[in-house]
């Protein structure tokens, strides 16, 4: 059963009832809401974080690679070395 109740609310009433609802949103998980700034330095921070683990493993790849591709190189030399002896 359903209750189909109406509630009439101002603008104003609206917008106080939209910013206690994110309000208390945020500070369940554990977000400062009275220092905005700090959370915007916060996901800066996080971005840059990211950003940074991302190009590591990009270049991590390149290396293991390089080194991969080297190795291979290096046997098939020994290899056609040895087999012209």
């Amino acid at each position: 059963m359903t209750d189909n109740v109406k509630v009439t609310l101002t603008e104003a009433q609206l917008r106080d009832l939209i910013q206690q609802t994110i309000t208390q949103t945020l500070t369940t998980i554990g977000v400062d809401t009275t220092d905005p700034h700090k959370m915007q330095k916060d996901f800066i921070h996080l971005r840059e974080m990211r950003e940074s683990g991302e190009a590591m493993k990009k270049k991590t790849q390149l290396t293991l690679l390089g080194i991969f591709l080297a190795g291979a190189i290096s046997a098939l030399v020994v290899g056609v070395k040895e087999y012209f002896k």
